[in-house]
């Protein structure tokens, strides 16, 4: 997403990489601080229509995923927020649990220890699907709000590399994905596990590119 944020990054990922395996998929979530009076998705929507620009949310920094998503939120439901950037995902969180901003979209790993303790509420998921380790918080999409798109982390190698040695560190990396130890591994870390062979992984990527392409475009953040 960075080039598409900002032309002055060197690098291209369908030029300069070649894809090996999608490890999995990161499921982000929309948290509000534990005093915002709201339950769901439509009543954080109602409450901030009521307070146009009033609502702040924090995110990890200008052009992250944290900063685009929640933009493009905002663009989608038709509320006015203040962006609050920090340099860090901890220092973010840190406030919204004081309660110095209202709400944050971040990866589970990051909040859900918070939530847990009754800290911050999780009001919505991206992508597709409930996040398997707390299938209570429905997705965007169950809600009326049609925010689908999905962060994941892969593997690559040089733009260059043989085929062959491309689909042999597929395999092996799919082989460890699928391992059970290892798919209760990746969960505790923030993903469901995938594993694609590199020409699946680079129909996603390319198909990625142009819905991050629109979503960066619809939510007008500029590179500072």
């Amino acid at each position: 997403m960075n080039p598409l944020f900002d032309s002055r990054v060197p690098f291209n990922a369908l030029r300069d990489f070649a894809p090996i395996t999608q490890f999995g998929l990161s499921t982000n979530c929309l948290f509000v601080r534990s005093g915002l009076p709201v339950k769901s998705l439509q009543d954080l929507v109602q409450y901030a229509k009521a307070r146009p620009g009033e609502l702040t949310y924090a995110s990890i920094g200008n052009g992250t995923i944290s900063h685009i998503y929640t933009e493009l939120f905002a663009k989608t439901v038709g509320i006015d927020l203040l962006h609050v950037p920090f340099k860090g995902g901890s220092a973010a969180v840190q406030e919204l649990i004081a309660g110095r901003v209202d709400m944050m979209i971040i990866d589970f790993t990051t909040g859900d220890q918070p939530m847990r303790e009754g800290l911050l509420r999780g009001l919505a998921v991206t992508g597709t699907k409930r996040w398997p380790l707390s299938a209570e918080i429905p997705t965007f999409q169950e809600q009326q709000v049609p925010l689908t798109l999905i962060g994941w982390n892969g593997l690559f190698a040089p733009r260059g590399t043989p085929q062959p040695i491309l689909k042999r560190l597929s395999e092996a990396a799919n082989k460890m994905v699928q391992d059970p130890e290892n798919l209760d591994r990746l969960l505790k870390i923030g993903l469901i596990p995938s594993g694609t062979t590199p020409e699946e992984f680079e129909a996603i990527i390319r198909s990625d590119t142009e819905q991050w392409r629109e979503a960066v475009k619809m939510s007008g953040a500029k590179p500072e």
